[in-house]
């Protein structure tokens, strides 16, 4: 596998998630993930796993479908891999604050319910005249 010390991703989210899912006894075969990708090779997905390059975004969905997972759980470990060093927790964070699309059809309908004129929560000026309270 790849030597921690010496990689700086290493301790990043993606990199941990494809290592438990993709390495070890009884993990996933890279070959499905390249199937599903439409790679001849592993190299690239073994790279990915080694944190030896960033996973692009376009492949989230891959990713996702594989690991029988939501693209909203990855986008988080993505944006962390792409933020500054300095910055990682704080987008890995805001990033986490999103909600996938399965829970976005409830939110429109409480929102529809609760929200006084319904259009506030479409509209971001009730957050600006909440924070000045």
């Amino acid at each position: 596998m790849t030597n921690k010390r010496n990689n700086r991703n290493a301790d990043l989210g993606m990199v941990q998630l494809l290592e438990k899912y993709f390495s070890g006894k009884e993990a996933i075969p890279v070959s499905v993930l390249a199937d599903e990708l439409n790679m001849r090779s592993e190299t690239l997905i073994n790279m990915w796993i080694a944190g030896k390059t960033k996973v692009p975004i376009h492949v989230l969905p891959a990713i996702a479908e594989v690991l029988g997972g939501s693209l909203a759980d990855l986008l988080p470990l993505w944006i962390e891999q792409e933020a500054p060093e300095h910055q990682r927790e704080e987008f890995r964070e805001a990033a986490q604050s999103c909600s996938p699309a399965s829970e976005m059809q409830l939110i429109h309908l409480a929102r529809e319910l609760y929200a006084d004129g319904g259009e506030e929560w479409r509209d971001t000026t009730w957050l600006s005249s909440k924070q000045r309270s």
